[in-house]
């Protein structure tokens, strides 16, 4: 079953790192009681009210892995403290990891969709090739920057030709007799666009792959202002 992902950025880079972020608290929650139990036997004795039990002694070990230090609860032998002030610096390092794994997505995720198409990837483009660098600066304007995972269908034979695309990097496959794989600054879509026909091939991405899409509309209102278009 192909799982659908969450169209905010946000939403997105939380769940592709679900399985990180996951595997973070499980070492957070292992930590815990790793140190509870130690600190348990550390003062059981010493203090049986609130370490008499591995369960009493998780308080302590939640408040301290935290860095809370609600100081309700402390250790009296040297032992113990110094065990504390361990679990202390290796609770900021295990708290900050799942902030720096998101960041880190997060801003890949950003990038992803803030990369520019160059002029000369355009107008390397059959359709575009005789047009003014104005007009090929109009057409990047337009172009709307798609990201799409691993065996995404990005259309099907027979379907209407609505947009042309331009890959910036990946890979996608157009399955036809022999299947071509197309990469990094190729393009396909173009021909349906003038010639009014439907899609010949059905196209699917290979690889995470980062397109530039023109609409039809777009290249209408483009063939408006540069006929020169139709004459390519």
């Amino acid at each position: 079953m192909r799982v659908l992902l969450p169209t905010n950025t946000l939403l997105r880079t939380i769940w592709k790192q679900r399985l990180s972020i996951l595997g973070t608290q499980l070492v957070v929650f292992s930590l815990l009681l790793i140190f509870s139990v130690i600190i348990h036997f550390l003062e059981k004795d010493l203090q049986p009210e609130v370490f008499g039990s591995i369960l009493k002694s998780m308080w302590y070990g939640i408040a301290t892995l935290t860095t809370v230090g609600y100081g309700d609860v402390t250790p009296v032998s040297d032992l113990g403290k110094l065990i504390s002030s361990f679990a202390m610096f290796l609770g900021i390092a295990m708290f900050a990891l799942p902030a720096a794994i998101l960041a880190s997505a997060y801003y890949e995720e950003i990038q992803k969709r803030n990369f520019l198409v160059s002029l000369e990837a355009i107008s390397e483009i059959s359709l575009f090739s005789r047009l003014p660098i104005g007009a090929i600066t109009k057409i990047n304007s337009k172009l709307e920057p798609l990201v799409l995972p691993s065996k995404k269908t990005v259309f099907n034979k027979g379907d209407i030709a609505d947009a042309l695309y331009i890959i910036e990097f990946g890979s996608v496959e157009v399955e036809i007799e022999n299947s071509v794989i197309l990469g990094s600054g190729e393009y396909f879509g173009e021909t349906g666009l003038v010639s009014e026909e439907k899609r010949n091939a059905t196209i699917s991405v290979v690889e995470e792959a980062k397109l530039l899409k023109l609409s039809k509309d777009s290249l209408n209102e483009l063939i408006e202002e540069y006929p020169s278009l139709l004459k390519t």
